[in-house]
């Protein structure tokens, strides 16, 4: 957050997202352990982090949350060797919040699907619809879904009240879920039960029934 009259901070609390992408994952998980790749440790990736984890344990408490950082956000190498490691250790199900990093778990999902793996296998995308990334054989997909941040719709909010006198200088305007600054879109292949309880699940975050824990492991920068 810059602390100045004439500048307004735009942040998002991703960890609401993250909850529906945790959620998502529980209920697709045929191994009960589902995997997180996260950047660079931090409060921005933390937020992810917890949201997913806290998701994931909504549904089910016993499903196990292998997480795991890559110290990057641009070596797809180590986001491979990373997802390698948590498949071959039973995860079938992974998020990454980590840049570039993500291209690595996507290629390794694919390989090991084309290589005829006996368990499906899924990533969870970030920041955008990651679909097409998911894409391997005659018209298959492994992207279970994306969290997504509507930066332009946050920007062009903030623009807005600036226009109409309303500029709110040297505060920190958080995004989420009732806001439109974020969300989490579904690939076709998911099951409808599975939307289902998704958009329940982000009906009750918006009405404050559910309350997503922000951190883990930091404060608030």
């Amino acid at each position: 957050m810059v602390d100045l009259p004439n500048v307004v901070s735009l942040t998002f609390r991703d960890h609401e997202n993250s909850f529906l992408a945790g959620v998502a994952a529980a209920l697709t998980t045929e191994t009960g352990k589902v995997g997180f790749i996260g950047g660079i440790e931090g409060a921005v990736i933390d937020r992810f982090q917890t949201g997913f984890e806290a998701g994931v344990h909504y549904v089910d408490e016993t499903i196990d949350v292998d997480i795991q950082y890559a110290n990057s956000f641009n070596d797809a190498a180590a986001g491979q060797q990373i997802a390698a490691a948590m498949y071959s250790n039973g995860a079938d199900v992974i998020f990454h919040a980590a840049g570039a990093v993500g291209n690595g778990v996507f290629q390794e999902a694919i390989n090991r699907m084309e290589d005829g793996s006996a368990t499906q296998l899924w990533v969870i995308g970030v920041d955008r619809d990651q679909s097409s990334e998911g894409d391997w054989g005659d018209g298959e997909n492994l992207t279970l879904g994306s969290t997504i941040k509507n930066v332009g719709a946050a920007v062009g909010q903030s623009a807005t009240s600036a226009m109409e006198d309303n500029f709110q200088g040297g505060e920190n305007i958080a995004y989420g879920l009732s806001e439109g600054g974020i969300d989490f879109v579904t690939n076709e292949n998911m099951p409808q039960e599975t939307k289902d309880a998704i958009e329940d699940a982000r009906e009750k975050i918006v009405s404050g029934e559910i309350e997503v824990p922000e951190f883990t492991y930091t404060e608030a920068e």
